[in-house]
């Protein structure tokens, strides 16, 4: 096995939300200028990433990226002056190398410091129970989907619904009703 892999997504969708689920650490590249945009970030990813480290502090990019900065300071979860777990932002420029090794002494210091206590056990155990819970769901609902009677009464619900013939919590009640047989 390797001792770290790093993991890059794409963006904030769904699926990359996904990653702090299999990931020990997370760490969030946010552009100068993203200000408005953080008010449009799922919350999940504000709660779960780690670091958030703002790109391209540098050249014409140094103020917006310092504005940035403020905005995460001020904009984030659990962030005021009194707060334990204040989520950590960095400001990092490829011309500054001291910057990425700011970074990289970071995340290796939270890294030490989860090994350290029951906190990497503890966020593994949470990852082992999402990942059971979401599969299961999954699992069960491929299961009903092959079940031909319970097909047949998704469908007969689907058409009720599309006429207005019940609700979507009567829908719910009687397909709950029917697998289970309440």
């Amino acid at each position: 096995g390797f001792d770290v892999i790093m993991i890059e997504t794409v963006g904030i969708g769904q699926s990359e939300i996904s990653i702090f689920h299999i990931s020990d650490l997370a760490l969030m590249l946010v552009q100068p200028g993203a200000g408005d945009d953080l008010q449009n970030i799922k919350k999940g990813v504000m709660e779960w990433a780690d670091f958030f480290v703002i790109s391209k502090a540098d050249g014409t990019t140094k103020e917006l990226a310092e504005n940035t900065y403020q905005d995460l300071v001020h904009s984030l979860p659990g962030n005021s002056e009194n707060s334990i777990h204040k989520k950590q932002i960095f400001k990092s420029s490829i011309e500054d190398k001291e910057s990425i090794q700011t970074i990289a002494k970071a995340v290796w210091q939270h890294w030490e410091s989860l090994k350290s206590t029951d906190q990497l056990q503890q966020k593994r155990n949470l990852q082992q129970a999402d990942y059971f819970f979401y599969h299961w769901a999954e699992n069960f609902k491929e299961h009903l989907l092959f079940d031909q009677n319970f097909v047949n009464q998704l469908n007969t619900c689907r058409e009720q619904l599309k006429i207005g013939a019940i609700s979507r919590e009567e829908a719910m009640n009687l397909l709950i009703r029917f697998t289970f047989a309440v």
